[in-house]
């Protein structure tokens, strides 16, 4: 059980370790204690007395602890070691300041099953309470396995909590079972911890710590030195605004009454500078340690703004204002404390977002000891103004507390029973694992590395061939790499904007988008066609995905028309778009959806034919035996930039699908040039993240088009060039490695002598072609038709290495003819027919049995006709 979890540990902090090492580096706090959170702590010296570890996992619930510490080490109780632990670097900071000097304080490690077992062995506990909640899976099996009490105190399950393990209830119940003793603060948090797991007659509601954690203090030590050190002015009313989160500053900001003085206190230190940049003259609490420093040299700030932005002055802050401001509550972030306000005396303010705190901020709201407000500062006005309300205020806050203490010394005497029982045997090792899930676990590890082998070998029959003795064929024009078929918020069913296509595609690297929306069948206002445009380097195409009447759907380029707007049947239809000189292609032909199949025999009015479709992939694998390994690599992969890898997972048979055959079939009868379809339709946006992204698609599926001549800077006319080019058939597909794809040349090539013409010119040779050999009379390029000869070569290949081990697949009306191995391809055709390359990747090889071959360049065919054509060359209808 316990390696379930460490493997999905693993994974997950594989999966998103860009994520958190990305925020370790932005705040600073990879300067931790490593060792500690990965268990190496110094072994405890050895003692008679029972330990207890006191773990709290930040500053909140630290400071929670000091009353409770006092009581079980109090003189005269059962002597005991208490050892303390936290987990944040803040709340490791603080149990040192409280603590440091009278007991142990140790980092608390990740829940790995290893650095658990390595941090129980130094610290070897008789009882671990948890303050609050902090359960973890790994923890809670140790405890089991090892006969140690686990304990939960001032125990609380938030909304979002609570939620959240409902949802994972069959994975969570037996660590919520494995609990000896919950302290609730709440009947209704004790009925979620119930319906979590633990039997009810472990759970006993003690009402919040948090109660006897105030100090009765009419002046706090230091506070007087704070306020001269800041400059506030002690004859005018002064607003202290508490733990505040993102966006709240700013709306004190704005509310803020003239000659009114303001302290913001953010609750994170990695938000100080933030803060400060709202308002550049307030006066920060860091440049003024001893009241001396800073250009002002402790005089008033201009603005009546200041930072607190240094820790633990928290209290002192409070103790010097006339109206508090508790944070994190204005914003959906829960809420902060407001008993360390409200225990000074002073009349607070919260926001309407106190979850973390309802039943707290509810008992002060019912006696008027609070005022839950969405204008913090109009409120804070009116109390200011009315100086006998704040101290009502502040008089019914307080009795409201010394009504409610009383928590901590129930909790004290229920972990000192807990550990008499410990003592007496009660609680005695058991194995944590069971036998099944043991066996369950190996088998799932099974499931998933069968899952892999079925697609890990592949056997080839290969052909040897000699090594190529004619060119390449070169690049006439410019290649352009781009996406078709991708969607935005203009269609029913997508959300995304035409900016975030350009900048993930630039993220990517890629050329140009064409978009194809679905237009709204009545022509809602707002909708038009976009025009081509240039937007972050990218050439943006607005396109349209129609549904053709009797065949399927299309993408069109160029023609303002809709599906109900069009009456008649499809071959009217196939000649308005050429009427509009539209370029057209087949999108989802033999898709998932029946209803967007192509269904007619011809593909007349078509330029292009989507040959790759991501979901046609998805669902064949899926609905497979191993659909279970599958959709697993790609939901861990895609929403973390993974999306290459997973749908890489999903292309492993190859291009052996119902569209690529379709696509040979109807390529014998009239040019179709192949693209891949994208087809993405982003459903959810979270600002600017979008599920599921654009940017893992455009670096899966690109399509590559040779442009003909330079591409001009002008958006319409280098639309024009790059729709030539599908026109022209000069184009290829590649899964995935755009950058070394783009070296990929595939045609035909003659030996003089072959009575196909003459040879090409330096005129005639595009400024990215290589000098004519005058040996060649015909170098003809994919998607071109040129009649069967016998010294034809078919050839392909890179014009730089792409470092890679490649298979070349040849096919002659969409079968296969053979295989070859090698880093480039000259083979003889045989016979005239419609002729198409694909390359394939390995990463080793015995004998003809490949390992990892993977699909990547779908080349477009060539055509070698049974008879002389009037003109060789590309297809130009």
């Amino acid at each position: 059980m316990r390696r379930r979890y460490d493997f999905l540990y693993a994974l997950g902090a594989f999966i998103t370790s860009p994520v958190w090492a990305f925020g370790l580096w932005k705040t600073g706090k990879w300067r931790t204690d490593w060792r500690g959170r990965f268990g190496k702590t110094p072994p405890l010296p050895h003692t008679d007395r029972p330990t207890i570890l006191l773990h709290g996992v930040s500053v909140g619930e630290i400071n929670a602890t000091r009353a409770l510490v006092a009581l079980l080490t109090a003189s005269g109780g059962p002597p005991l070691r208490v050892v303390i632990s936290a987990t944040t670097n803040t709340g490791f900071d603080r149990a040192r300041e409280l603590y440091g000097g009278t007991h142990e304080v140790v980092r608390f490690p990740f829940d790995f099953s290893w650095m658990v077992s390595r941090f129980f062995d130094a610290i070897r506990p008789d009882v671990v309470a948890l303050v609050e909640l902090e359960v973890w899976p790994n923890l809670a099996q140790i405890c089991r396995a090892r006969g140690i009490p686990l304990a939960v105190i001032n125990g609380r399950l938030s909304d979002a909590s609570y939620k959240n393990y409902r949802w994972a209830k069959p994975f969570v119940r037996s660590m919520f079972r494995t609990l000896s003793l919950v302290g609730a603060q709440t009947e209704e948090y004790a009925r979620r911890f119930q319906a979590l797991g633990t039997p009810r007659d472990r759970i006993f509601v003690t009402d919040t710590m948090k109660w006897d954690t105030v100090k009765w203090e009419e002046e706090v030590f230091g506070a007087a030195e704070l306020r001269a050190a800041l400059g506030i002015d002690p004859d005018r009313p002064l607003v202290v605004a508490g733990s505040t989160g993102p966006g709240e500053e700013k709306l004190l900001l704005e509310e803020k009454p003239e000659g009114v003085q303001l302290l913001l206190v953010p609750r994170k230190p990695e938000r100080f500078d933030e803060v400060f940049r709202l308002l550049p003259g307030m006066v920060r609490r860091s440049e003024r340690p001893d009241g001396t420093g800073g250009a002002a040299g402790g005089t008033s700030s201009p603005e009546d703004v200041y930072l607190l932005d240094t820790m633990g002055e928290l209290t002192k802050a409070y103790s010097l204002c006339d109206v508090a401001v508790v944070g994190r509550s204005f914003v959906p972030l829960g809420g902060s404390d407001p008993i360390e306000a409200i225990a000074l005396g002073k009349p607070t303010i919260i926001g309407p977002h106190y979850d973390n705190f309802r039943d707290v901020v509810t008992a002060f709201h019912e006696v008027g000891g609070i005022r839950v407000t969405k204008k913090p500062m109009r409120e804070a006005k009116a109390i200011l103004d009315n100086p006998e309300v704040g101290r009502e205020m502040g008089a019914l806050g307080r009795k409201t507390i010394q009504d409610r203490q009383g928590a901590t010394e129930r909790n004290a005497e229920l972990l000192k029973e807990l550990i008499v029982r410990r003592k007496g045997g009660e609680f005695s090792p058991g194995s944590g694992r069971s036998r099944v899930s043991r066996w369950l676990f190996r088998a799932f590890l099974g499931y998933l590395a069968l899952g892999y082998l079925t697609t890990a070998f592949d056997r080839v029959p290969l052909q040897e061939i000699d090594p190529p003795t004619t060119p390449l064929p070169a690049l006439d024009g410019t290649l352009l790499s781009g996406a078709f078929s991708v969607h935005t918020d203009r269609s029913h069913d997508a959300t995304g904007t035409r900016e975030q296509v350009a900048r993930a595609a630039a993220s990517a690297g890629l050329d140009f988008v064409v978009i194809g929306d679905h237009p709204p069948d009545d022509r809602k206002p707002g909708w038009e066609i976009w025009q081509p445009v240039f937007l972050e380097g990218v050439l943006i195409e607005g396109g349209q995905e129609l549904r053709s009447p009797e065949a399927g759907k299309v993408l069109a380029v160029g023609v303002d028309t809709t599906y109900r707007r069009w009456e008649g049947d499809y071959p009217s239809f196939a000649s308005m778009l050429v009427e509009e000189e539209a370029t057209a292609f087949v999108v989802h032909g033999r898709g998932p959806r029946g209803s967007e199949r192509w269904v007619s025999p011809t593909v007349r009015g078509m330029q292009g034919w989507e040959v790759l479709d991501a979901s046609e992939f998805a669902r064949h694998r899926l609905r497979g035996g191993w659909s279970l390994y599958h959709a697993l690599t790609l939901v861990a992969g895609t929403p973390f930039g993974l999306g290459d890898e997973a749908l890489n997972h999903l292309l492993r048979e190859g291009f052996e699908t119902p569209t690529v055959a379709a696509f040979d079939s109807f390529r014998v009868s009239q040019p179709l040039t192949a693209t891949a379809g994208l087809n993405v339709h982003p459903k959810v946006g979270f600002g600017s993240v979008l599920l599921p992204s654009y940017g893992p698609a455009f670096r899966t599926l690109i399509t590559h088009v040779a442009a003909r001549g330079p591409v001009s800077p002008d958006p319409k006319e280098a639309s024009a060039a790059l729709f030539a080019g599908v026109r022209g058939g000069e184009a290829f597909i590649s899964v995935g490695g755009a950058r070394e794809a783009r070296g990929f040349r595939m045609g035909v090539v003659a030996r003089e002598g072959s009575g196909l013409g003459s040879t090409p010119t330096p005129e005639d040779v595009g400024p990215e072609r290589e000098p004519p050999d005058p040996d060649l009379e015909t170098q003809a390029p994919m998607g071109s038709t040129l009649p069967f000869a016998s010294n034809l070569r078919l050839r392909a290949g890179f014009q730089q290495a792409p470092g890679k081990k490649l298979l070349y697949r040849v096919l002659r009306n969409g079968e296969e003819r053979v295989w070859i191995s090698g880093p480039e391809l000259e083979w003889n055709p045989q016979g005239p027919g419609i002729y198409r390359v694909e390359v394939y990747t390995y990463s080793a090889r015995l004998g003809s049995v490949f390992f990892r071959l993977r699909p990547w360049i779908f080349g477009n065919p060539v055509e070698l006709a049974p008879e002389v054509v009037e003109s060789a060359g590309a297809w130009n209808p």
